[in-house]
């Protein structure tokens, strides 16, 4: 029997997305980095997934079960706010509540980012997919599908 997984993106945009998604897991920013190893000890007791495709774009990092997305940005970020506003209504409607966090907080003020990251889970519902079926978060078919 094949492995069940989430589908968070139609198949045609994952196989677009995956490749990218994979360069930048290779390459993260010192914050990314920073950030990742607090997230991946499961200090908080979730698992997040690292640069992972949702719709028609890649999150810096997410929990499906709490539908959470943890976005860290750079200066770049400043200059990219219409479509940053654009891509956190998109995730919103898929269900996600996004949390952005500056590079610089990253790096400088890290248990504190950790503790809203936390107060975040705490308030959400968690939403795990059920046993034996794979969970769409997009209308119609979705996702990975079968490995």
């Amino acid at each position: 029997m094949a492995k069940q997984q989430w589908h968070t993106s139609e198949p045609k945009l994952w196989r677009k997305l995956a490749p990218q998604a994979k360069g930048m897991r290779r390459e993260p920013t010192v914050a990314e980095q920073r950030l990742w190893q607090e997230l991946r000890r499961k200090t908080l007791d979730v698992r997040f997934r690292r640069q992972h495709p949702i719709d028609r774009f890649v999150v810096d990092f997410c929990s499906l079960e709490f539908r959470l997305v943890v976005e860290v940005d750079g200066s770049l970020h400043n200059q990219r706010r219409g479509p940053d506003a654009v891509r956190d209504q998109r995730l919103s409607e898929l269900g996600f509540r996004v949390l952005r966090f500056a590079n610089e907080r990253v790096l400088n003020q890290l248990p504190s980012v950790i503790a809203e990251i936390g107060k975040a889970v705490r308030e959400a519902t968690p939403h795990p997919r059920p046993a034996g079926a794979a969970h769409s978060l997009s209308r119609g078919r979705g996702g990975r599908g079968e490995r």
